[in-house]
Order: structure tokens, then C-alpha cells, then sequence
């Protein structure tokens, strides 16, 4: 949804995005590559056993990425849209990947090596959900934007307002999740 606004994208796919720009293959693999990196990362700054686990959730999130891109949205475009429309999508994704993020990390599934380098990040310097997501996403932001990846108005929104979407829902899904 996010990526389809034609309002900017979210960091992770404009870095992605500029990367297919530049060498090929589709923004699924690269998604793919960059996670694989950014596991390797996890694992330097925290000292901990690589999450191997998370593979899996790489392999099904590059594959859903590239399903939904290049076969059920193909033909999907808000470019020609009234800036209302883009912002309500742009909005609707960002709180719909945020809830995403808090709900999967309650039960202590494996996650993405891109989610789990905020809390790797948080612990590591005592920085608050918000101030790591802000951080990572400012960083991936001016790498993608360096790269000529489709950084725009939304992808300023959401390196802005995801950390805070993620550390709401965190604040309600977690008493869910302790009372089932």
C-alpha cells in the first residue's frame, strides 16, 4: 500500500527500489539481500547467536513483496489521485505495518532482521522503540535518497511517524497478548 501511494515509499523499499534501479533483479530479492545484511548487523552489535529462525520470514516476506508488486498490484496506481487519497493510503499502510510489527513481536516469533534491529539498537544504547525506529529509518532514508531511490513526501512521513505508530500499538497489544 505504501509502496503503491505514489507518495514516496516506505525506507526499506526506496533503498530496495534504488538498488533495483541500479543493478537489477526485483524489489523482493533485493528486500531479500538487504535483510540478509542487516541479520549479519543484528548479530555483530548484539554479540547473540544470528536469528537463523528469520530466514524463513525473509524468504516469505520477499516473495509476498514481489507477488503483491509484480502480479496482484501491477496494474494498481494512485498517481493520478487527489492528495487525499494518497495520504489516507499512505496512512492506512503505515498503521496497518506498524500494528503488523506489534502484534508479531509479542509471542516471540522470529523477527525480521529489519524489525530487529530497532530493539538490538534499544538495548544496546537504552533508546526507547520510537528513538531506534527514527533512527534506522532516517539512515535507510538518506542511503536510498543517495542511491536514487523513490524518497519523497511519504517516505518522510513514515521514517517520522512509524516509530511512534509501532510504540502505540505496543503499548496496547502488549496487555493483550499478557491476558491470553
Amino acid at each position: 500500500m505504501i509502496i503503491k501511494a505514489s507518495f514516496g515509499t516506505g525506507f526499506w523499499s526506496a533503498l530496495a527500489i534504488a538498488f533495483q534501479g541500479n543493478f537489477g533483479l526485483t524489489v523482493g530479492i533485493w528486500l531479500g539481500i538487504i535483510q540478509t545484511l542487516v541479520l549479519i548487523l543484528n548479530f555483530i552489535i548484539s554479540k547473540k547467536r544470528p536469528e537463523y529462525e528469520s530466514i524463513i520470514a525473509i524468504f516469505l516476506e520477499s516473495l509476498a513483496i514481489d507477488f503483491w508488486l509484480e502480479i496482484v498490484l501491477v496494474n494498481v496506481s494512485f498517481q493520478q489521485s487527489p492528495l487525499l487519497v494518497k495520504l489516507l493510503v499512505l496512512g492506512l499502510g503505515i498503521i496497518i505495518a506498524a500494528l503488523g510489527i506489534a502484534t508479531y513481536v509479542q509471542p516471540n516469533f522470529p523477527l525480521s532482521p529489519v524489525d530487529r534491529i530497532i530493539f538490538v539498537l534499544s538495548i544496546k544504547f537504552n533508546w526507547s522503540v520510537r528513538v531506534s525506529q527514527t533512527l534506522v529509518a532516517l539512515s535507510v532514508t538518506l542511503l536510498a535518497y543517495f542511491l536514487g531511490g523513490p524518497v519523497g513526501v511519504g517516505t518522510i512521513i513514515m521514517t517520522l511517524g512509524i516509530g511512534y505508530c509501532i510504540q502505540s500499538w505496543l503499548r496496547i497489544m502488549t496487555p493483550l497478548y499478557q491476558r491470553i
